[in-house]
C-alpha cells in the first residue's frame, strides 16, 4: 500500500473544494458511522509519559472511494501515526496521513483509484491512532477544522460525498508507579509473577493488583502474549516490559 505525499494531497484538495464546491449528498441505507473504541491509557509516573492506542471504528454499508478524517483532541499528548488495518484498508492505493501537533489536529484517509474495486462495506476497528502521552489528564477527540475546507466526508462508488455519523470520544490518561511485569506487587519481576499470571489466566487465580503490571506487551489486553514476553525477558535475554496502553476492546 503506497502513501500519498501529504503535503500535496492537502494542497490539491483545497484546489478542487473551490474549483468544484462538494455538494454532499444524503447517506444511502443505514447511516455509515466513526467512533471509537472503549479506551483508557496508563502511564508510568514519575515521568508520567507513555504511548496511547486509540482505535477507530468505521461503519460504511456501502462500497467507497474515499474516506477523509480530520480531528482534533485536547489533552498533553502528540500523535505519532496512523495505521489502516484490515480487509478494507487492503483495497485502499493510497493512505494519507497529515499531523498537526501544533494545534492539535490530524488529517487522515485513504482513496480507491477510479475504475478500481472501491473499498467494501465493513464494520469494526479501521484506523490506530498512535500518540505520545505527555502528561497524565482528561482527554477528548472531536472533529475539526483543518486546511482543508470540508475535510471529513465519505465518496461513495457513486461519488456522493456524505457526512458519517460521528460521536466524539473522551477517556482518562491516569498514571500508576508499579513496575511494569511486578504482578504479584512484591518490588521485583521474578518467576513468581509469570505463576501469578498463570493462575489468572487458567486457574481462576486472583485477579493481578493492578491490570497494568501485567500488561508487558502494551496491547490492551491480559494474555499468553504477556507471559511469554516475561519469560523471554527473565531467562532468555527479551526486552524489558514496556507497556502503557489499556483498552477495552
Amino acid at each position: 500500500m503506497r502513501k500519498t505525499p501529504t503535503t500535496f494531497f492537502l494542497l490539491f484538495a483545497i484546489i478542487l473544494f473551490y474549483s468544484h464546491p462538494l455538494v454532499f449528498a444524503q447517506d444511502p441505507g443505514t447511516p455509515d458511522t466513526v467512533r471509537f473504541l472503549s479506551c483508557g491509557s496508563y502511564v508510568s509516573c514519575p515521568p508520567c509519559t507513555g504511548r496511547a492506542v486509540v482505535p477507530i471504528v468505521v461503519v460504511n454499508d456501502e462500497p467507497l472511494r474515499e474516506i477523509l478524517i480530520s480531528l482534533r483532541w485536547t489533552g498533553a499528548m502528540v500523535i505519532d501515526s496512523v495505521v489502516f488495518l484490515g480487509e478494507r484498508s487492503r483495497t485502499m492505493h493510497q493512505t494519507f496521513f497529515e499531523p498537526y501537533n501544533s494545534v492539535k489536529v490530524v488529517v487522515f484517509g485513504g482513496i480507491v483509484f477510479l475504475g478500481e474495486e472501491p473499498i467494501p462495506p465493513g464494520n469494526g476497528v479501521l484506523i490506530n491512532l498512535f500518540f505520545t502521552v505527555q502528561d497524565t489528564g482528561s482527554v477528548r477527540i472531536d472533529t475539526a477544522q483543518t486546511p482543508i475546507p470540508e475535510s471529513f466526508y465519505f465518496i461513495d462508488d457513486r461519488d456522493h460525498y456524505f457526512l458519517p455519523r460521528f460521536y466524539p470520544f473522551e477517556f482518562q490518561i491516569r498514571g500508576y508507579s508499579t513496575l511494569l511485569g511486578d504482578v504479584n506487587q512484591d518490588g521485583h519481576i521474578t518467576v513468581s509473577d509469570v505463576i501469578r499470571l498463570v493462575d489468572y489466566l487458567f486457574k481462576e487465580g486472583r485477579t493481578p493488583g493492578y491490570p497494568p503490571s501485567g500488561d508487558v506487551t502494551g496491547d490492551g489486553k491480559l494474555g499468553m502474549v504477556d507471559v511469554i514476553y516475561l519469560v523471554n525477558f527473565l531467562f532468555r535475554g527479551g526486552p524489558a516490559p514496556g507497556g502503557g496502553c489499556f483498552c477495552a476492546y
